[in-house]
């Protein structure tokens, strides 16, 4: 059996211990990609970055909560969405955006509770479309997607940001 060695450069023959305090990875069961649609994004080489491929819906069956999904765009080559989603899915960007966007409606409740006290709901409008501007150079991070899909939910806007628990 070989196994490649993390933390060491060394490979690992039989019963022959790694060293520099690597740990040992069976290469037998590591699962590399077998076609393009199974890899992930490269920051370097891969740029999905000029359109949304990223989007959220509001949760309202209990207190708010964004929950967020791939959409890429349809004109995308079938490769090109199947990779967006892989990667979605690997890096779990769904787990990470959810948690990010969702602590962070706890103190936008009171922010918007502020503002609605003095401008109303359309006071409440423009800053969620104000927030959403902000991050548009960023179309596919959570805070531009978050935003963006607050601004667009009338029951959000009207007042259900006040369903955020505090």
């Amino acid at each position: 059996m070989t196994a490649l060695l993390c933390g060491s450069s060394q490979t690992h023959l039989g019963t022959q211990m790694p060293s520099g305090g690597g740990h040992i990875i069976n290469a037998k069961r590591a699962r590399f990609p077998t076609c393009a649609e199974e890899q992930t994004l490269h920051p370097y080489y891969d740029d999905y970055t000029q359109q949304q491929w990223i989007f959220a819906q509001l949760d309202v069956a209990g207190p708010p909560v964004l929950v967020f999904h791939v959409n890429a765009p349809a004109h995308w080559p079938q490769v090109s969405r199947l990779r967006a989603k892989r990667h979605f899915d690997v890096v779990k960007l769904g787990v990470s955006y959810t948690s990010n966007a969702n602590d962070e409606l706890i103190p936008l409740r009171h922010h918007l509770t502020t503002i609605a006290a003095t401008k109303g709901v359309a006071g409440v409008q423009a800053y969620l479309a104000e927030e959403q501007a902000r991050y548009a150079t960023r179309l596919n991070c959570w805070q531009h997607i978050m935003f963006q899909t607050l601004a667009a939910n009338p029951w959000f806007i009207g007042g259900g940001y006040l369903q955020i628990p505090q």
